[in-house]
């Protein structure tokens, strides 16, 4: 079941004021009990000391010898009612305490009324003396009480006290454990949610989309990953499309770099081609100290072809010889379009032997295999210059203009020929 974390951190509230309550309450109900029983302590007190005050007139004081001495006991005597009158609420044993000091002090007052009715105050001094004596066993009785229901109030206090503070201290404690446990709690959910969250964006950064699981799902959570997995669909089904895109453009990327080195009608490197695989197998025999021939050779007469066959049939020609060529030549041997019915060889880790032997084969081959045209066999002869590396040659273009001038020397000399370049 999900639970909103709105929610949570509701309830978490509520046990948070729910403790703070709890606290007050029993706070004021400790504050309650140590006051009431302040209030008994205080009225022990009151009547201890009463009672020695009233203990102390009788024995310095000869009562009954004037009015005004019975008007003064009295007057001593209702303020102990007074007093006993404000008696706060006790306990059982301190009830029964306090019964016994109203009891007695009943008993203090009875006596003294029926020693004033029998007008004590005529009687001998024996007399006087025990009926003074009797009082001041009643006061004392009271005062013991007095005394007694002190030091029970006392220990009263002490546990009050003790059990108020272990109760505060055990709600405190419990409080205090489960509001901590709750917070651990919901800090924990917050953390390992957002924690999951970004460890989801993270890896969409990297293109790895991922599903979120929540360790603790919640409804404000829920929401945030439901809206995260729809982005993902989309993200990834637009990734694909990306994806599919790139392939194609980089097959047409491709496909368009073939075309800038490939001649559309030969389908064999064009000049721009030539140069760099030149270039780059002047570099590698210049560094390795390696041989490197060009063979570059013109079709003999192909003008006269296009003119007595049709250019589609020129056209036909120059791709049968370059047939053939590929045929003869080897397979990190490179062969190119130079221009119009020119076509250029590059030969690695051959010299001027080795060209003209390759030279020699493409000869015999096209004398040998005539293109058929619209059943007739057309010839083509080639007039062929060949030029080794050397130190004179600082480039590749040196290298193809002095195999240029050996070919126009062919040409020149009766065409259908190689000629070497001589240094």
């Amino acid at each position: 079941m999900t639970t909103a974390l709105i929610q949570r951190v509701s309830y978490f509230a509520i046990g948070c004021c729910f403790v703070f309550f709890l606290i007050i309450f029993s706070v004021f109900f400790a504050y309650q009990s140590i006051t009431l029983a302040a209030q008994r302590e205080a009225f022990a007190q009151r009547i201890e000391s009463h009672t020695d005050i009233f203990k102390q007139v009788i024995l310095s004081k000869q009562l009954f010898v004037k009015n005004n001495d019975i008007d003064e006991w009295l007057n001593y005597h209702n303020q102990l009612e007074k007093i006993l009158s404000t008696a706060p609420e006790m306990t059982a044993k301190q009830q029964v305490i306090l019964n016994s000091i109203q009891s007695r002090n009943l008993n203090l007052k009875a006596l003294f009324e029926k020693q004033t009715q029998e007008q004590f105050n005529n009687a001998n001094k024996i007399l006087q003396n025990h009926f003074n004596a009797r009082l001041l066993t009643q006061l004392e009785s009271i005062r013991a009480d007095a005394v007694n229901l002190s030091a029970d109030v006392q220990e009263n206090i002490r546990d009050t006290v003790e059990h108020k503070f272990m109760l505060i201290a055990i709600v405190l404690l419990l409080s205090l454990s489960t509001l901590t446990f709750t917070a651990i709690k919901l800090r924990r959910i917050l953390k390992t949610s957002l924690t999951e969250v970004d460890s989801a964006i993270t890896h969409n950064a990297t293109d790895d989309f991922q599903k979120i699981e929540l360790t603790y799902p919640s409804e404000e959570f829920e929401s945030i990953v439901q809206h995260f997995q729809e982005m993902n669909k989309k993200l990834q089904e637009n990734s694909i499309s990306i994806d599919a895109m790139q392939q194609i453009i980089a097959k047409r990327t491709e496909v368009l770099e073939e075309m800038t080195r490939t001649d559309p009608l030969t389908k064999v490197a064009n000049r721009r081609a030539i140069y760099e695989r030149g270039a780059l197998e002047y570099s590698r025999s210049k560094r390795a100290s390696l041989a490197l021939t060009v063979m570059l050779f013109d079709c003999d007469f192909f003008k006269k072809v296009n003119d007595e066959y049709g250019h589609f049939c020129g056209d036909e020609l120059l791709k049968h010889l370059c047939h053939v060529c590929q045929s003869e030549i080897r397979d990190v041997d490179f062969l190119g379009r130079y221009g119009g019915e020119e076509f250029i060889v590059i030969l690695p880790n051959c010299d001027n032997s080795g060209g003209i032997e390759t030279a020699k084969r493409i000869q015999q081959q096209l004398a040998i295999q005539p293109l058929v045209f619209k059943g007739q066999e057309v010839f083509v002869t080639l007039s062929i210059g060949i030029c080794s590396l050397t130190s004179n040659h600082k480039d590749f273009e040196q290298l193809v203009n002095d195999a240029d001038q050996a070919m126009y020397r062919a040409k020149h000399n009766g065409r259908d020929r190689i000629e070497v370049f001589a240094a």
